[in-house]
């Protein structure tokens, strides 16, 4: 298969992509340069998918990408945010009341780059 990537940015030891024969995104992490030479192979994102965020024991924050073929990958927060403002994606979060002003947080994310 024949794969045209054009690199979108890096964050957190993944590189995401967009396949400008497909239109479709991919990510890679570090077993390879391009997606289709990881020992994944290649991951496309599922853009109609939610983005999720966890909450492990009160602080540790899990973020899980959505990737075609029901799987999912997952991110750092920082790489989240990044997600979020390229992608558009929608955000579910599993423990609502710790999530209740996610603006907030995605803000403070922000100002930690």
């Amino acid at each position: 298969m024949k794969y045209d990537w054009q690199l979108l940015f890096s964050s957190d030891g993944h590189k995401y992509f967009l396949d400008k024969l497909s239109g479709k995104y991919a990510v890679a992490d570090g077993s390879g340069y391009f997606p289709n030479e990881t020992d994944d192979g290649v991951l496309w994102l599922d853009l109609q998918k939610p983005l999720t965020l966890d909450l492990w024991n009160g602080t540790f924050i899990s973020v899980s990408v959505p990737l075609e073929a029901d799987v999912s990958t997952g991110a750092t927060v920082r790489e989240a945010s990044k997600l979020i403002d390229k992608f558009k994606f929608c955000v579910r979060t599993t423990k609502k009341e710790y999530f209740k002003d996610l603006s907030k947080l995605i803000s403070r994310i922000k100002e930690g780059e």
